[in-house]
């Protein structure tokens, strides 16, 4: 691969896109690597990949996980869509939203049986954000939608009043293994 020069307009555009390539390369190789793993440490795994690159770029990442000991989290073909969707929901924050805040929460929703994972953050939102590879916001949003609405997931992505997005998904939770054996 030639070395490129930043200080020229046209090959840094090159370098940038040829990064971007290479983060979606990485995020794929690790999906398919974690595929087999459950999803608390699927998400572990993305997190430890994603933070760095975040950073680079000055972006901070807040991370809040609860567990519950009543409600085990989705696994299978429905675990691989909602970690498939914070993937693709993390990747927008760090290529399209200039955000220097993002937040990822993990927790179950107390007395509806469910979990809810969230990615919020602080940029241009996707309705205001530029895609390099041409694609608009709102079919980048309705791809969320349509792989929710396929695996039977809720999912909501709205922008915020102080600025930026809230990408939500909820998933039903299942007894817990301990409960389960009572």
């Amino acid at each position: 691969m030639p070395m490129l020069n930043e200080r020229h307009p046209k090959e840094r555009r090159n370098l940038h896109d040829r990064e971007q390539r290479l983060r979606g390369m990485r995020l794929a190789v690790d999906s398919l690597e974690m595929s087999i793993h459950p999803l608390a440490d699927r998400l572990a795994g993305l997190r430890n990949r994603i933070q760095p690159v975040l950073e680079r770029k000055g972006m901070q990442m807040q991370w809040n996980v609860r567990v519950s000991e009543d409600m085990a989290l989705p696994a299978g073909a429905l675990a691989a869509e909602i970690f498939g969707i914070l993937q693709e929901t993390l990747g927008h924050v760090l290529q399209h939203s200039g955000a220097v805040q993002v937040t990822v929460t993990m927790a179950p929703v107390p007395g509806q049986g469910t979990w809810r994972f969230e990615v919020c953050d602080n940029g241009a939102g996707w309705a205001d954000a530029a895609d390099a590879g041409g694609a608009a916001p709102g079919q980048r949003v309705h791809g969320l939608h349509e792989r929710a609405r396929r695996a039977g997931l809720h999912l909501v992505c709205e922008a915020l009043a102080q600025g930026g997005t809230r990408v939500c998904v909820e998933a039903p939770g299942h007894a817990a293994p301990a409960l389960q054996a009572r």
